[in-house]
């Protein structure tokens, strides 16, 4: 976990600069850390559980969550965002092209639709 954590970092201080993930982490956790208090407590956004405490004095809690589970929907989701910068980006910028150009033609579509069928049939 500590290592997914690690390149996640490393790649968003490569790919953004240190400010931007910083924000985009920090902001992630604390709405991550909101909504498994709130189902926690009330049962929403996730529905109601509630963790046993095991782990108690193994990791660090805060009040009753533990606190990488609620960090690691920043990495998965910062990991959700480059998988996704891959798929929607081309793979190359154009000659004489500025910047990066979205496609938002049928490629995309048939390549998002075999990339969700291939991991479906994995798990």
């Amino acid at each position: 976990m500590f290592v997914f954590l690690g390149v996640s970092l490393y790649s968003g201080q490569k790919l953004l600069g240190w400010r931007r993930p910083g924000r985009f982490f920090g902001l992630t956790w604390a709405i991550a850390f909101i909504c498994e208090y709130a189902s926690t407590r009330i049962g929403i956004p996730f529905g109601e559980y509630f963790y046993t405490g095991s782990t108690q004095g193994h990791e660090l809690y805060f009040s009753n969550i533990p606190f990488m589970d609620s960090l690691s929907f920043s990495f998965l989701l910062f990991a959700s965002y480059c998988l996704a910068l891959v798929f929607v980006l081309p793979s190359a910028k154009q000659a004489g092209q500025q910047g990066w150009r979205f496609r938002s033609d049928a490629t995309n579509f048939v390549a998002c639709y075999g990339l969700n069928r291939r991991v479906l049939y994995l798990f």
